[in-house]
């Protein structure tokens, strides 16, 4: 509020109150009301606006509040919460569900219909601080930090479609959570359900290890020697036997009465024994729950401009919240 309106509202309100307030306050407010009067007369800008923020002070501590104060005061606040919440949204943090199993068992989706028991899919929180903060409204970033190996990501599919120009999501363009496991410039090779980055076969992350095994649920078991199968009409897409599963490269089999569904190929990427370069500038990410996952090896390389940010933590259910790493 500027020093002439200040002084407006203290005569408004000394004139409107003088009988409810004490004499020493009246005089008090008079007085100032005088010094900021001459401060604003003699151009003194800088002690005007100190006289000002003190008399507006006084104003409203010792005058009865009327609805439209009320109302300001409520707008005002409203007003800075909403600008602080999407500040934080933009460049620090923001949440999202996960709606599938793509990323079992590191984060859990939405059960399927008549699927039993019925729970809601993991409600996570998503750094996008990670890689740098954008500038609103653009996909340019005031500074950049290279994503890791193995972060779990949420990235947006505008641009990114399958080799028949499909888009990766249908209409309007979704948000994926993905775990990164190829880098710019790499060769990547999938190799009978295991990874090859430049001819070396990889490891998966201890932390996903750790809470594979740490994991309570009877239908994991640790099987690392079963051989790999083709799954029948299914070119591209293999399984361990009839019911396993590869994730990254930690082979597990699944209880039988689990209702296992294979994605399909064939796969514009990763077909088994075929090398490919990840471009500069882009990275080739894949669902921890590989066969039931549409990635990179059907729809492409994710640039790095489309990433949001790296996933942090499970904050919903409370029961379930947890760090990702």
């Amino acid at each position: 509020m500027s020093t002439k309106h200040v002084l407006r509202e203290a005569r408004v309100q000394l004139r409107r109150y003088r009988h409810r307030i004490s004499d020493e306050i009246r005089h008090t407010i008079e007085t100032e009301i005088e010094k900021l009067q001459e401060a604003r007369t003699a151009r003194r800008k800088s002690d005007a606006r100190k006289i000002a923020k003190a008399l507006l002070k006084r104003i409203r501590t010792h005058t009865p509040k009327t609805v439209w104060h009320h109302t300001i005061e409520t707008v005002e606040s409203l007003a800075v919460a909403v600008l602080v919440a999407l500040a934080v949204r933009q460049f620090i943090i923001e949440p999202f569900k996960i709606p599938t199993g793509s990323m079992e068992p590191t984060l859990h989706g939405s059960s399927r219909r008549g699927e039993y028991p019925q729970h809601i899919g993991d409600f996570i929180m998503v750094n996008k601080f990670a890689y740098g903060p954008k500038i609103p409204f653009t996909d340019h970033r005031l500074w950049t930090v290279k994503p890791k190996r193995w972060d779990i990501v949420v990235f947006k599919t505008n641009g990114i479609n399958t080799e028949e120009g499909r888009p990766a999501a249908a209409d309007p363009p979704r948000n994926f959570v993905k775990r990164i496991v190829g880098l710019p410039g790499e060769t990547l090779e999938i190799r009978d359900g295991w990874l090859y980055v430049n001819g070396e076969k990889t490891e998966m992350p201890e932390d996903l290890t750790e809470h594979l095994i740490a994991n309570k649920n009877p239908m994991l078991t640790r099987c690392p020697d079963a051989p790999y199968e083709p799954a029948p009409d299914r070119p591209h897409a293999y399984v361990k036997l009839r019911y396993a599963v590869n994730i990254l490269g930690l082979h597990l089999f699944l209880d039988k009465s689990r209702n296992m569904n294979v994605v399909l190929g064939p796969w514009r990427f990763g077909h088994n024994g075929e090398p490919f370069t990840v471009p500069e500038g882009h990275y080739f990410v894949m669902g921890d729950n590989s066969p039931e996952s549409a990635d990179s090896r059907a729809w492409g390389f994710v640039p790095f401009e489309n990433l949001k940010g790296r996933v942090i933590c499970v904050w919903y259910p409370i029961r379930k919240w947890r760090l990702v790493k």
